[in-house]
């Protein structure tokens, strides 16, 4: 959608308080747009993201809001969180994706 990826790209920061996620597709579609990302530390949002995004702790407000300040106010580690954001993306894909569960898949059924 072209309003999304408008957003993205114009976004200073995605925060993603979740306290569940599954693979936490908007904070990587944020990624691939450059923009950074504030995640929960809960769920899988560290594994996917990795060293990509800063976390906290969903139900701690304070540290939210300190983490959001924080990439705010540091323009090097948002330019750098920024960075970091689009080499974690570019691994990702629908094509990778489908290609590993048909590899997984063949593996599976010898064939």
């Amino acid at each position: 959608d072209s309003d999304l990826v408008y957003l993205y790209n114009a976004a200073s920061l995605l925060v993603l308080p979740s306290l569940q996620e599954g693979f936490g597709l908007p904070a990587m579609e944020a990624l691939a747009c450059g923009a950074p990302v504030a995640a929960s530390s809960t769920g899988s949002l560290p594994e996917i993201l990795g060293e990509s995004a800063q976390y906290f702790d969903p139900q701690n407000q304070d540290e939210m809001c300190r983490i959001i300040r924080k990439i705010l106010a540091d323009q090097n580690l948002a330019q750098k969180m920024k960075e970091n954001g689009l080499q974690r993306a570019a691994q990702y894909s629908w094509t990778k994706a489908s290609q590993q569960a048909l590899s997984i898949f063949r593996e599976m059924t010898g064939r």
